[in-house]
């Protein structure tokens, strides 16, 4: 759905890496707790990975953890 809308967007487009990451404490408060419960922590967690993304064709999968990027601790 993105790619097919970008060019109905003109210059109204960004680049994506192509996942969808979260952490616990991305939740407002009351959910945080469930959100660690279902196994996400204050690490960066990746949910879900879009077919042939970058991130993709770098090799990320879902469940997999983000500690750096480029060098840089996230």
């Amino acid at each position: 759905i993105l790619r097919g809308a970008a060019e109905m967007c003109g210059e109204r487009t960004a680049p994506s890496l192509g996942i969808y990451a979260a952490t616990a404490l991305d939740f407002d408060r009351e959910y945080q707790q469930a959100a660690r419960d279902a196994g996400l922590s204050h690490a960066v967690e990746i949910i879900a990975v879009q077919h042939d993304s970058p991130a993709a064709r770098a090799g990320l999968v879902a469940g997999d953890t983000l500690v750096a990027v480029e060098g840089w601790p996230v």
